[in-house]
């Protein structure tokens, strides 16, 4: 299920430094999530500002999902993750570890968020294509990179 993105009013979104409708962002949901290799596109940095209560209220059923699907995974296969190093802890325990939970949301868990967060389709605005930092805070999650502005010139 989708969250409505009207349900958070202390969640933001920040093009190029300045506060955005967050009704003018989405996410790119394709397999070149990451890649801009189109001339035309003209390319600006985003920031996703998340309160923690936020965060663990839209994701932390991704979250607990992943987590057994990791556990399962080092287990068989005798390997060490994020989620081992720290215990298997809930999402609200794994703020604690700031730089392991920074490395979930990176790998695992920032197209989710997006998902859930942003529209699905929009008119005209930004479509987010790269996750480069994340950042935990005690009481906050920032996630930063690029986006590309929506329609594409021609």
């Amino acid at each position: 299920m989708r969250a409505s993105v009207t349900s958070y009013d202390i969640m933001k979104v920040l093009i190029n430094g300045n506060e955005t409708e967050i009704e003018k962002v989405s996410c790119n949901h394709g397999m070149n999530y990451g890649q801009f290799r189109f001339e035309a596109l003209e390319i600006d940095e985003y920031e996703l500002i998340l309160t923690k209560e936020e965060f663990i209220e839209v994701i932390d059923s991704s979250y607990c999902r992943v987590r057994e699907d990791i556990r399962a995974d080092d287990i068989a296969c005798n390997e060490k993750s994020e989620f081992s190093r720290t215990g298997y802890v809930s999402l609200e325990k794994m703020f604690s570890h700031p730089a392991e939970l920074e490395s979930v949301i990176s790998t695992y868990l920032d197209k989710d968020l997006f998902e859930k967060v942003l529209p699905l389709h929009i008119e005209q605005g930004y479509i987010i294509n790269s996750t480069d930092v994340v950042t935990v805070g005690n009481e906050t999650i920032s996630i930063g990179g690029r986006t590309y502005r929506w329609p594409l010139n021609q």
